[in-house]
């Protein structure tokens, strides 16, 4: 309607037809959004647009909230984490489909048990072959959309089947994936084509850099996060899932991290400018992420080559630096919040599951230094 139209029907007594029907409508659209407006406790156009309008999924529909989330996710940039939930609402939709007839991507959130998720789990397990890794990376998506759900009201919590006494997300412990300090000057020293240096060069500025990833290699700036002796950063992985706690990352440089910089750098250092050319500026967040997968997949591969060449025979990969510069640190004495705070966790459980313990030796020279009393 037009302004006049709608101040025609509003103020008239006297309506007929189609204007008396559109004036009781808007009544009846004005009742309802007092009613909810005094139902909230603390009134906000977001959450009252919320409850008036409805969510844009269907209540208590699993994969509509699926659907939801992973829009959110890709409207932030989270595009690893939209598709780490693409994948697992794909796989329940398969589940589901096999073993309860599901036609269409619908089914009821009260209706997903603690049984149906352990049927969930052998099927995975026994007819996939897939890992327990597998099934949590997987399930894992599904607890934090029951969660939300909870949260918002869409289902009662006595509906809700993970936790204490229910089922239980299997959680199994990771390999641990240290190259000792042996195995690593072989690695060093091992002759390389120009793929495979271009590859050791990075893992070992990973190593050298506190275990850092290939992500925030990538997005490296100059002066913002490399300067004179030191790069300085906020973890990409934390950005957006710990704004709270956000740890300020501070590695010193060394003699072979500096000089594997010089060598692969832009050749533009304005501050502000990619360090490496992996990226390149104006990128979407959609290309950002398949830019750094490339070069990621690029310094396995080759890197893997380097490794049986130099007759390590262990499947190699950017995340074994990580590991190797934490219990490097360990076997050298640091401690657990050292450590913890040189690799960015926030929380010091988390750095303890990255480490494989000490070495041989070491447990051998404090188990031969438990009788030291008898010598003084």
């Amino acid at each position: 309607m037009t302004v006049s139209d709608f101040e025609t029907i509003m103020k008239s007594e006297k309506l007929r037809g189609e204007n008396k029907d559109i004036k009781f409508d808007l009544m009846n659209i004005e009742d309802k959004a007092m009613t909810v407006i005094e139902e909230m406790t603390h009134f906000t156009f977001p959450a009252f647009e919320k409850k008036f309008l409805g969510p844009s999924y269907q209540k208590g529909d699993v994969f509509a909230k699926y659907q939801e989330y992973i829009s959110q996710l890709e409207k932030n940039d989270q595009i690893g984490t939209a598709s780490a939930y693409r994948c697992s609402m794909k796989s329940l939709f398969k589940f589901l489909e096999k073993f309860y007839n599901l036609k269409t991507m619908s089914f009821p959130f009260a209706e997903i048990n603690e049984n149906l998720l352990q049927e969930y789990e052998n099927y995975m397990i026994n007819e996939l072959e897939s890992s327990y890794s597998t099934v949590g990376i997987y399930l894992r998506p599904l607890r934090t959309l029951f969660n939300n759900a909870k949260e918002d009201g869409d289902i009662p919590a006595d509906h809700y089947p993970f936790g204490k006494r229910k089922y239980q997300i299997p959680a199994a412990t990771n390999n641990k994936r240290p190259l000792s300090g042996k195995e690593m000057k072989l690695l060093l020293e091992t002759p390389a084509d120009q793929f495979e240096e271009k590859a050791r060069d990075f893992w070992f500025l990973s190593y050298l850099c506190n275990g850092v990833n290939m992500h925030d290699i990538a997005e490296m700036k100059f002066e913002t996060n490399l300067q004179t002796t030191q790069i300085v950063f906020f973890r990409e992985k934390t950005k957006r899932t710990n704004k709270t706690n956000l740890k300020t990352i501070v590695i010193q440089l060394v003699g072979l991290s500096h000089s594997i910089i010089e060598k692969h750098r832009n050749a533009d250092t304005q501050k502000g400018k990619y360090v490496f050319p992996i990226l390149q500026p104006g990128m979407t967040a959609k290309e950002k992420k398949r830019a750094i997968q490339n070069f990621t997949r690029f310094v396995n591969q080759h890197i893997k080559r380097l490794a049986l060449k130099a007759g390590l025979g262990k499947d190699i990969s950017t995340y074994w630096a990580r590991h190797s510069f934490s219990n490097t640190m360990l076997n050298n004495g640091a401690s657990i919040e050292m450590i913890s705070e040189s690799v960015g966790h926030s929380s010091i459980k988390t750095t303890a599951n990255y480490l494989s313990g000490f070495k041989v030796e070491k447990k051998q020279e404090m188990a031969e230094k438990l009788m030291d009393f008898m010598k003084e």
